[in-house]
C-alpha cells in the first residue's frame, strides 16, 4: 500500500471529500490525484501538514504502512500546545524530512548501488564508442 492510499484512508476515516481534505491540508483542488497520475508521493512538508491536521495518525503507519494507523489514545494530550510552546512547522518538516531520508536510504541504497552500477557501465561503453569515432574520423581525414 502506498504513501497515496494510507492518505486516502485519513480521507475516508475524516469523512471528508478529496477537495475538502486537499483544502484542510492546504493543498488545492485536484493535489492528489495528480500525484497519482505522476506516480509520486507528497512531500515532507505535506506529510508533516497531514499529521499536524490528523494527529491521532502515526507518523510511522503513514510513512511506511508499518505499526498501528492511530497513535494510542494516551500518548495524544488535548492541551493548549501554548503551554509548552508551540514547535514550528519548518522544525516539524526538517525532523520528517531526516527520517524521511534516512528510511529512503536504508530500502534504496541497494538499488542506487545498482543503478550507479548500471549508469557507469553504461558511460564506459560511450566514451568507448566515442574513442573509436575520434580513431575513424583522424583515419579518414
Amino acid at each position: 500500500m502506498s504513501i497515496l492510499n494510507r492518505i486516502s484512508i485519513i480521507q475516508e476515516d475524516s469523512n471528508l471529500s478529496e477537495r475538502a481534505f486537499e483544502l484542510s491540508i492546504n493543498k488545492t483542488s485536484g493535489y492528489l490525484n495528480m500525484m497519482r497520475k505522476r506516480n509520486s508521493n507528497p512531500g515532507a512538508d505535506v506529510l508533516a501538514i497531514i499529521l499536524k491536521v490528523y494527529p491521532k495518525y502515526s507518523a510511522e503507519w503513514l510513512l511506511t504502512g508499518e505499526g498501528e494507523k492511530c497513535k494510542k489514545t494516551d500518548a495524544l494530550v488535548n492541551e493548549p500546545s501554548a503551554l509548552y510552546g508551540k514547535p514550528t512547522i519548518e522544525k516539524a518538516v526538517k525532523e520528517l524530512e531526516q527520517w524521511v531520508v534516512g528510511l529512503i536510504n536504508n530500502q534504496t541504497d541497494e538499488r542506487f548501488k545498482k543503478l550507479n552500477s548500471d549508469v557507469m557501465m553504461l558511460l564506459k561503453r560511450d566514451l568507448r564508442a566515442l574513442e573509436e569515432l575520434k580513431k575513424e574520423e583522424k583515419n579518414a581525414s
